[in-house]
């Protein structure tokens, strides 16, 4: 695992994009990791990262959950049940550019029951419900865990666009 100091973002790859990520085990090290999550999430001005977004293929994933900003730590989170509506919202993410066009329309549950561990014990079987936009954070960060990126669940038309954009974003070599 990199150095706190060492962690950075990484950007989308189509390598990264499938690739589904190991439990956290309970000899894992991982309260440096979630500060440097922490740090990141606050850097980029963001709602929720993955460990996987950081090269490191790891259960674990942080939210910033509305209203208040309250940090959540998703340790091996599982979604258990999905509720109410399917809502179509505009989602993008902190592994694209930050441009207008990086952005797709997704459709999410409403509602989503989600059994997760603690960093004390990963194997715990806490259950959290989450609602509407938080609802909505969880599952992106909970797609990133199992290799899934949030263009995945769009049409091959909205995430081609999604892919050009940040194709150019990459050759003009503009920085975050």
């Amino acid at each position: 695992m990199p150095a706190l100091g060492e962690l950075s973002l990484e950007l989308y790859r189509k390598e990264l994009v499938n690739k589904p990520c190991r439990r956290v085990k309970a000899s894992d090290d991982i309260a440096a990791l979630i500060d440097g999550m922490k740090r990141l999430l606050k850097q980029y001005d963001g709602v929720g990262l993955a460990a996987p977004q950081l090269g490191i293929f790891l259960q674990l994933a942080i939210v910033l959950l509305p209203p208040s900003n309250s940090l959540h730590v998703l340790i091996n989170p599982e979604i258990v049940n999905m509720a109410g509506k399917d809502l179509l919202e505009t989602e993008s993410c902190l592994s694209l550019p930050p441009t207008d066009l990086a952005k797709a329309k997704v459709w999410r549950s409403e509602i989503v029951h989600v059994r997760s561990g603690t960093v004390e014990n990963p194997d715990a079987a806490e259950l959290t419900i989450y609602r509407g936009g938080a609802a909505r954070i969880v599952q992106h960060e909970i797609d990133h865990l199992q290799g899934v990126f949030f263009i995945d669940h769009c049409q091959s038309m909205a995430k081609g666009i999604v892919l050009r954009a940040y194709e150019q974003f990459l050759r003009e070599g503009t920085k975050r």
